[in-house]
C-alpha cells in the first residue's frame, strides 16, 4: 500500500526515518508531532490556560531547537540519529507550537507567535538551500569522476611511439628487405622528377623563344 505524502513525505531511500504502522510509513517526528500538538492545544482550551507570560520567551524557543536541529542534520547527513530521537523531538516541537499557536489564538498575531513561525521558516528554507547545493556539488563531482582523464603530452608522444612509429618502422624495414622504396624514398624521387620536368619544360620554352 502506497502511502500518503502528508503522512511519510520520504523517498523510498529515507525510509528509515519512518516507523511502519498498519502497513504505512509514518514519518517519525510528525508521529510524535502531531498527536501531541492536538492534544496540549485541547487542554489549554479545556483548562482555559493563560495568554502570554515571560517564561514563554524562552520555553518555546529551547523547545523547538532539538527538533530544528536533528531535521538540519538529517538534509545534510540523511542516515544520523534514530527514530527514537525524531520522535521525543517531535514532541518538544509540538509543545513549543502548541503554546505559540495558543498565545496566537488568545491574541491574533501575538509577536512572539509571528516571531516563532518566522524564525523556523527562515531557518528551515536556509538550511534545505544550503543542502541541495551541497548534494548538487557532490553530484558533479561523482559525474567528473566517471569522466575520462585528458591525455597528457607525455602520454600522446608515447602511444605514438607504441601505435605509430613501430608499425611504420617495422613497414621501412620490411619494404628495405623487399627491395621496396620506403614512403620517404618514393616522395624524395618524385620530388626530384617534378624538379627535372619543370627545368626540362623552361628549356624547351627559351629554344622556341
Amino acid at each position: 500500500m502506497k502511502t500518503p505524502f502528508w503522512i511519510s513525505h520520504h523517498t523510498d531511500d529515507q525510509l528509515c526515518r519512518c516507523v511502519r504502522l498498519g502497513g504505512l510509513d509514518v514519518c517519525a517526528r510528525c508521529l510524535g508531532l502531531y498527536p501531541t500538538l492536538f492534544l496540549l492545544l485541547a487542554l489549554q482550551a479545556i483548562l482555559h490556560a493563560p495568554g502570554f507570560s515571560l517564561p514563554d520567551l524562552a520555553v518555546i524557543p529551547l523547545l523547538t531547537l532539538p527538533a530544528l536541529f536533528d531535521w538540519a542534520l538529517g538534509r545534510f547527513v540523511p542516515q544520523s540519529g534514530s527514530n527514537l530521537r525524531r520522535i521525543i523531538s517531535g514532541v518538544l516541537l509540538a509543545a513549543a507550537l502548541a503554546r505559540s499557536l495558543w498565545l496566537h489564538f488568545t491574541s491574533p498575531l501575538h509577536p512572539l507567535f509571528a516571531a516563532h513561525f518566522v524564525w523556523m521558516l527562515s531557518t528551515a528554507a536556509m538550511t534545505e538551500f544550503v543542502a541541495r547545493k551541497k548534494r548538487l556539488a557532490e553530484d558533479e563531482a561523482k559525474a567528473n569522476e566517471n569522466l575520462p582523464m585528458p591525455l597528457t603530452t607525455e602520454e600522446i608522444l608515447a602511444g605514438m611511439s607504441m601505435e605509430d612509429v613501430q608499425p611504420k618502422a617495422q613497414q621501412t624495414k620490411s619494404d628495405a628487405a623487399s627491395g621496396m622504396p620506403s614512403a620517404a624514398e618514393s616522395a624524395s624521387s618524385a620530388a626530384v622528377s617534378d624538379a627535372v620536368g619543370e627545368k626540362q619544360d623552361a628549356g624547351q620554352q627559351g629554344t622556341r623563344s
